[in-house]
């Protein structure tokens, strides 16, 4: 485990998970209760969820939403469910910024995250926020403060919050491969077998895939079904069963397997995403906007085995590649 000084702020990464997203920051966000003492806040889907775990020693959360407001808005959240004011401990899932614009909120908490994802939020702001401007025509001006994380760990680490001891409540904080992006980590408690699970699961949301690994996403969903758990947080859409990884497992392999029958056809990839799409996630919220970044990101990935190529979409006349 490693502790951090806070250091002078530069820019803040533009990543937003959808245009919506960013048009719903600052709004009041809405707590449902999942178990005692612990709720999943959010606004109306697709925002970001963040988890609210309260303990004697004030509420433990996870992720802090994609704004200042909206950060404020969860602050208020855990205030109005919790009876605490202050925050000890935020907890990121993913660097992504729809988890960390809201991080200066909570400036007097101690905001963990795994060593990567901290790596990542330093040294990949710019390239996000370009990616931004060129595909969702996103400016890049006027973000919050970047507040990395100042306590970071390497695969696990556990918190035991609370005193005296049956009053404790253990929360686990495990580091994922690489799947949806560096660093990305599921929070479990145990004894509730709860798990806010971040953006490697999702609900009927599509998921920002800019840092995809699509080996590596299908090797943490693996991970995630060894462990013991009930209900799932997934990081966008409601919260359900574990029915939902398999759905998320279902939809990265028909999307991979899509976009590899889209290659096999011969198509370069500047023909093919003026035209792709994959019907599953039609409508989907996010879809129109990020479907473009996951065909770019899987295209040059090798299917896993398993993974079936689907039959490419026939060509029109005007797109058949020259003979």
């Amino acid at each position: 485990m490693r502790m951090h000084l806070r250091t002078l702020r530069t820019g803040l990464p533009a990543l937003m998970i959808t245009l919506a997203v960013i048009a719903a920051a600052g709004c009041a966000l809405k707590t449902t209760a999942l178990g005692e003492g612990v709720w999943v806040a959010s606004d109306d889907s697709p925002a970001p969820n963040s988890g609210i775990v309260r303990t004697p020693f004030g509420p433990v959360l996870i992720d802090g939403q994609p704004g200042s407001a909206a950060g404020a808005g969860l602050a208020e959240a855990a205030s109005k469910v919790t009876g605490y004011k202050d925050v000890p401990y935020l907890v990121l899932t993913s660097h992504h910024a729809d988890h960390t614009l809201g991080n200066e909120a909570f400036m007097r908490a101690e905001i963990i995250a795994a060593s990567d994802a901290r790596t990542a939020l330093l040294e990949k702001s710019e390239a996000e926020r370009k990616l931004l401007r060129e595909r969702l025509g996103i400016a890049g001006t006027k973000y919050p403060e970047l507040v990395p994380p100042t306590v970071t760990f390497e695969k696990a680490m556990t918190l035991y919050a609370g005193w005296p001891k049956d009053k404790v409540r253990e929360i686990r904080l495990l580091v994922m491969p690489a799947g949806a992006a560096p660093g990305n980590l599921v929070v479990l408690l145990p004894k509730e077998k709860i798990l806010f699970a971040g953006d490697l699961v999702t609900n009927e949301v599509f998921p920002y895939m800019g840092d995809a690994d699509l080996a590596e996403w299908l090797k943490a969903l693996d991970e995630i079904e060894k462990l013991d758990f009930d209900r799932v947080v997934p990081g966008h859409g409601a919260p359900g069963g574990r029915e939902l990884v398999a759905a998320t497992r279902k939809f990265l392999t028909g999307l991979a397997g899509a976009v590899a029958g889209a290659k096999a056809s011969g198509r370069k990839l500047e023909e093919v995403r003026a035209d792709f799409t994959f019907e599953p996630c039609r409508k989907w919220p996010g879809c129109k906007e990020l479907l473009p970044i996951a065909l770019d990101r899987l295209w040059g990935q090798k299917l896993p085995e398993g993974v079936e190529v689907l039959p490419a979409k026939p060509a029109t006349p005007a797109e058949k590649p020259a003979q």
